[in-house]
């Protein structure tokens, strides 16, 4: 059974923002980039970028990104699949302003989140 939700952070003010919304989302899990360590919750990992998301792409029906757009392209064009099985990806700019709906957003729930 896939988990809910799965927030990725590499950078120092999308590690905070990133904190803000884990809390708003009950069993959320925070990914957050090991330079960002303190002693608050998360799952700091310590494997390239583009490891983590492969080993974890399938594992959440959404996943959020607080990471640039083009970057977020590039490291799930590897573990796309399809329409149907693939999770929401929505990346959000690390103000919080902004969020776009990359992939699944009908089928997935993205543009609904």
């Amino acid at each position: 059974m896939k988990k809910p939700l799965a927030i990725v952070a590499i950078t120092k003010h999308g590690a905070e923002k990133a904190r803000l919304m884990a809390a708003e989302f009950a069993g959320a899990d925070l990914h957050i980039s090991p330079k960002f360590k303190d002693d608050r919750p998360a799952i700091y990992y310590e494997e390239p970028l583009k490891e983590l998301i492969a080993r974890i792409f399938n594992d959440y029906l959404t996943l959020v990104f607080y990471v640039s757009l083009g970057a977020v392209v590039r490291l799930i064009a590897p573990v796309l699949r399809d329409k149907k099985t693939d999770p929401a990806v929505l990346v959000v700019d690390d103000a919080g302003k902004f969020v776009i709906s990359v992939l699944s957003g009908h089928l997935g729930g993205a543009n609904e989140m």
